[in-house]
């Protein structure tokens, strides 16, 4: 899991530069202001992603209007995606699989106050991922 918290940190904004961004021209701009500012500023690193590495399609298929990419690392994988409403962007997702075992299913401790279980049943090996899932908007985590 630590080569995905090193790669979380590095695509997310600080609330300080968020703000600078955020600055309105006009008290209506805000919002979009702060859209442009989160997904936009990572946009070149995210559709590099998407093009480097290989469609993790369990994911695809599994979850509506969204597309997804394996990032192997060299203790397993990442997977990085986005989910949209209608064509703009509404979440920048991350997650890690859970391997398929008697174990119970539980959050790596590093994402456990920030991710969500999202279970699959199409793979023999993968029994689900915990995702954490930022808004593209305001770069908040929802849980």
């Amino acid at each position: 899991v630590g080569r995905w918290i090193g790669f979380r940190k590095a695509l997310f904004l600080s609330p300080r530069k968020r703000l600078l961004v955020a600055k309105p021209v006009a008290a209506h701009f805000t919002e979009y202001v702060i859209c442009r500012a989160v997904y936009y500023a990572v946009k070149p690193q995210i559709d590099e992603m998407f093009v480097c590495y290989p469609e993790e399609e369990i994911l695809v298929s599994t979850v509506p209007n969204s597309k997804w990419v394996r990032v192997d690392a060299e203790d397993g994988y990442y997977v990085v995606g986005l989910l949209y409403d209608e064509n703009e962007p509404s979440f920048i997702c991350y997650g890690v699989p859970q391997i398929k075992s008697d174990a119970p299913v539980k959050a790596p401790p590093e994402l456990q106050n920030m991710c969500v279980w999202l279970p699959v049943n199409v793979s023999e090996s993968v029994s689900g991922y915990w995702i954490i899932y930022q808004s593209a908007k305001t770069g908040e985590i929802i849980k």
